[in-house]
């Protein structure tokens, strides 16, 4: 689950890099995860669902604009969306 991969990722962030950018909500993106990888059977699908819809957009949109911050030769096109989905996994 990419989510589980998100928020190990943002535990492996700097603290200084998440204070810098605190509108992203690491805290919750973290916490999200440990629900995930230890007490799934509370999700709810409705936030699973809003996560995805909504949430990761905003993320998406957010790590950019640091990464473009932090590496200003950075061109988020010369990425495929395409390559960020595993098609393995069934």
């Amino acid at each position: 689950m990419y989510i589980l991969q998100i928020g190990e990722m943002a535990t492996r962030l700097s603290e200084k890099l998440k204070t810098e950018h605190n509108e992203i909500t690491w805290r919750d993106i973290i916490g999200m995860r440990n629900i995930f990888a230890h007490d799934y059977e509370s999700v709810d699908d409705k936030i699973i669902w809003g996560t995805l819809s909504n949430d990761i957009t905003l993320l998406r949109t957010g790590c950019i604009e640091i990464i473009l911050e932090l590496e200003p030769d950075y061109d988020p096109d010369d990425y495929d969306d395409e390559l960020l989905v595993d098609d393995d996994e069934d």
